[in-house]
């Protein structure tokens, strides 16, 4: 500090050469002078210079050096004073030692004694300035303690300027203090104020402009700069605005703290340090309760959300229960450790219990003893091999008629693909299989009496030849041997009468409606004996191009012969005009695996049955062929419609579509999975 600011030194000394040398001296120990002859010309220069030091003579004209000590001290003047003394005798410069001298210097002057009693000088006024600081400091952050205990201690805004405009006004023994707050952009409100107005109270405003002060304004110059009529209050009378120190946020002005107090006893600059600070506190603080008051607010509006939310949610899952308990199949979840979550009434009733009855039981636990081990496995299954299932089972019921039912189960995966639930789908198929089976049954005589009138002309063929020759040998002019001949070529027709007739009993033979091992090509070859007459008829070629070797498959055997013979009708039906119709059958295509994701070994691909028609007509049909294949039958349709077969094939594991190939090619095709077929 000193090495960067040279301290003043005042000499006093009547004798000019004394005075002379004296001030060579000092100025060598790298102190600025200045220059008194007497006591009278040092107090004039200490009444109006900054001086540091003063070194005086105790002899001087006017005033001499004891006179100057009463003087500084009637005035409370802190610079330290080095007595000029001769060396014969202390006297003197022990009673100016006791008048508050600090030091003294010796006659005849030397370098390092001048140099040393100027640093021991030098080092008290560093001594009493670090104490001033220290002591204005500590006041400084007493004032700020509390005023920091008055900001945190509430984020209610009323509350903590309340607490903060006190600590103010006690801290810097003012009269009173205000706060405005606002935009910086309209007008700023007051807000709160604490304190005595006196006979200012009328002229404070309500309002203030909105300004543009970055600083502290202190002091009626600066406050006079003030728009709105504030900076009269700077002025007049035993208590006026004394600072004016601005609130922002993020550097936007929001508010301002006025503090007025006695005008005898104004606000000095050394203390605009702390001003800033009490700014800075108090700018935070009200950062502190918006935020807060944001906060709060965003609380309560939360809480609403919340709360409606809540209301919203409850109402979704009424909504979803009843829907959940309205679907009329039974519907289950459960976990992946095979405990059930959830259930509808539906599948209760199914089991002759109700939802509570099975709820947070084992899965396997809420089945019949019968069934117990087997649907637990199904589930395990599901989940093991993360794959849809499906199984019918025929469930006995004590008191009650037994039911069919169709299990679906369905994994429920997680992000990682992994399953951690299981939804069932539970269907009583009892009714639907009855009448499916009555409807399949009343499609059989339908088709059978499109067919009948085929079937009468292919049998009165050989009956015309019976009769005649039945004629032939009633005549009496018949010899034996042509008698004989006659009645053997009548016993030929009537066989072949026979086999027509065995072939229709034959094909339309029930083998009931429980699944069971099939030959496809079978059923194919016993398809285009019954359609061959008719396609005679019709000028139509049959052709039959069957695989060698195929997997009996397990399915309903007279649903598909009826489906197969349906097919076929339809394609007949298409070929108005003559044309040809392939049967044919194949696999496609044929996979071993070896994976973790499927039986070791275990074939995948199709098991094909491709009914094919080629003819003229097929363009003036086909788009109504389609349309047929995924909507209802068409009045004038033969049998069960496509609609009807593509429901009856799904239901066994298969599907069923149709492909126009050409311009006159069109085909059905109807396809089982191998390993639907090999899991059955």
């Amino acid at each position: 500090m000193w090495a960067m600011t040279r301290s003043s030194v005042l000499i006093v000394e009547h004798d000019e050469q004394a005075r002379h040398k004296l001030t060579r001296l000092v100025q060598a120990c790298g102190f600025d002078t200045l220059i008194a002859v007497d006591g009278e010309e040092a107090v004039a220069t200490l009444s109006t210079t900054a001086t540091d030091i003063v070194m005086t003579s105790l002899i001087t004209p006017r005033l001499d050096g004891y006179g100057l000590l009463r003087w500084m001290h009637e005035q409370n003047l802190p610079q330290p004073v080095l007595i000029i003394h001769n060396t014969d005798t202390l006297d003197g410069a022990e009673e100016a030692l006791r008048l508050g001298a600090y030091d003294y210097i010796s006659r005849p002057f030397e370098q390092d004694q001048i140099e040393a009693a100027l640093e021991r000088a030098r080092a008290s006024i560093e001594r009493r300035r670090a104490e001033g600081m220290l002591r204005r400091r500590h006041r400084e952050l007493a004032a700020l303690n509390t005023i920091s205990a008055a900001v945190n201690s509430s984020l209610d805004l009323d509350h903590m300027l309340d607490q903060a405009l006190i600590a103010v006004v006690d801290a810097l023994e003012l009269t009173a203090a205000l706060i405005y707050l606002g935009d910086a952009t309209s007008n700023l409100q007051l807000y709160h104020r604490y304190g005595t107005l006196h006979e200012m109270a009328a002229q404070i405003p309500d309002y203030i402009p909105g300004l543009s002060q970055t600083g502290v304004a202190l002091g009626g110059a600066q406050i006079a700069q003030l728009p709105g009529g504030i900076e009269q209050l700077a002025w007049h009378g035993e208590h006026v605005l004394q600072a004016a120190i601005p609130l922002s946020e993020q550097g936007v002005l929001c508010g301002l703290l006025l503090l007025i107090g006695p005008s005898e006893a104004p606000i000095h600059h050394d203390r605009l340090a702390l001003l800033e600070s009490i700014g800075n506190y108090l700018s935070v603080a009200l950062t502190n309760a918006r935020l807060y008051s944001e906060v709060r607010d965003t609380a309560i509006k939360l809480e609403r959300m919340v709360a409606e939310r809540t209301r919203e949610l409850q109402h979704s899952q009424d909504l979803l229960r009843t829907i959940f308990d309205g679907i009329p199949g039974g519907l289950l979840l459960a976990s992946a450790d095979d405990h059930v979550l959830a259930v509808n009434r539906a599948y209760a009733h199914l089991l002759d219990c109700t939802p509570e009855q099975i709820q947070g039981q084992a899965y396997s636990q809420i089945w019949p003893a019968a069934w117990a081990e087997a649907t637990g496995q199904m589930v395990q299954r599901c989940v093991n091999e993360n794959c849809s299932i499906y199984q019918r089972d025929h469930l006995k019921r004590p008191a009650r008629a037994p039911i069919v039912v169709d299990h679906y189960l369905f994994p429920v995966h997680d992000e990682e693909r992994q399953v951690i639930q299981v939804i069932e789908y539970l269907e009583d198929v009892t009714e639907r299989l009855a009448l499916e089976h009555a409807l399949t049954q009343t499609e059989q005589l339908a088709a059978l009496g499109k067919l009948a009138a085929t079937v009468a002309h292919e049998i009165n063929t050989p009956l015309l030849a019976i009769r005649g020759c039945l004629g032939l040998v009633a005549n009496p002019r018949s010899k034996d041997i042509a008698r004989a001949e006659y009645l053997a070529l009548a016993e030929s027709e009537l066989d072949r009468a026979a086999a027509i007739i065995r072939n229709i009993l034959d094909f339309y033979q029930s083998t009931g409606n429980e699944q069971r091992l099939t030959d496809v090509n079978s059923l194919i070859k016993q398809v285009s004996q019954i359609i061959q007459a008719r396609c005679k008829q019709q000028n139509i070629e049959v052709a039959l191009v069957l695989a060698p070797t195929l997997p009996l498959i397990c399915v309903i055997t007279d649903q598909l012969k009826q489906v197969l013979l349906n097919l076929a009708l339809n394609a007949i039906d298409v070929l108005s005009e003559g044309g040809r119709i392939s049967l044919r059958t194949s696999l496609y295509p044929i996979v071993k695996t070896t994976t973790t994701t499927s039986h070791p070994g275990q074939r995948h691909g199709s098991l094909v049955i491709d009914v094919e028609c080629e003819g003229n007509t097929i363009t003036r049909v086909l788009q109504e062929q389609i349309v047929d294949l995924w909507g209802a039958t068409n009045p004038g349709d033969i049998g069960l419609g496509l609609a009807v077969c593509r429901t009856m094939v799904a239901a066994q594991g298969g599907s069923i579509d149709c492909e126009n190939l050409s311009e006159r090619r069109m085909r059905f095709r109807v396809m089982f999975p191998l390993e639907h077929i090999l899991d059955q």
